[in-house]
């Protein structure tokens, strides 16, 4: 019911102000548990509660993170992203988990996903993602390869720019055209 969900919800967000080493790993354990809910609303506040609670910070609960990318839920999907955060546990599933969250069918998923990539694959699911069909997701990818331009040596500015330039012609969404106007400009002192 209803009430049985707020209730689990409820009872998920409580668990994250326990204190002590102890307290949390009996959290985290009752919490792993909400991650297989026929509900995802609360497998999703299970996997933002995990996060809060460091459980993923040692890659220990790493695989309840993996079943979170691939969930067949939006907003589960969307709260394992958020949940990677800054846990940024060297795993080659995570990539791979990560990549194939780019290519969802769901435009708030990708956009989301976008955000949580890692340096080193911004470049290749951005550009892809300049394809995608949603305007939204474009300007994402805008911003998203815009901020790595930034950061990155002369070889990738230049491959981002060349991306850039390469769908301004083709953009057909006003907001998105003057991203990638704003982010050509941004990268000319680069």
């Amino acid at each position: 019911t209803d009430e049985d969900e707020r209730v689990e919800l409820a009872a998920l967000r409580a668990l994250t102000r326990v204190r002590g080493p102890e307290l949390t790993d009996a959290a985290i354990a009752a919490v792993t548990i909400a991650t297989r809910s026929e509900l995802p609303t609360v497998r999703a506040e299970a996997l933002q509660t995990l996060a809060r609670l460091g459980a993923f910070a040692s890659g220990l609960h790493l695989d309840r993170l993996l079943a979170g990318l691939e969930d067949a839920s939006p907003r589960v999907v969307i709260a394992a992203l958020r949940a990677l955060g800054s846990v940024r546990p060297d795993d080659p599933r995570l990539e791979d988990a990560l990549g194939r969250t780019v290519a969802h069918a769901d435009a708030e998923v990708v956009k989301e996903a976008l955000l949580a990539l890692p340096e080193t694959a911004v470049i290749g699911h951005a550009a892809g993602a300049l394809e995608h069909d949603h305007w939204s997701v474009r300007a994402r990818a805008v911003e998203v390869l815009g901020r790595a331009s930034a950061l990155s040596g002369a070889a990738q500015r230049a491959e981002i720019r060349r991306l850039l330039e390469a769908r301004r012609p083709r953009e057909t969404d006003e907001l998105v055209s003057r991203a990638i106007a704003s982010a050509l400009t941004a990268g000319e002192g680069g």
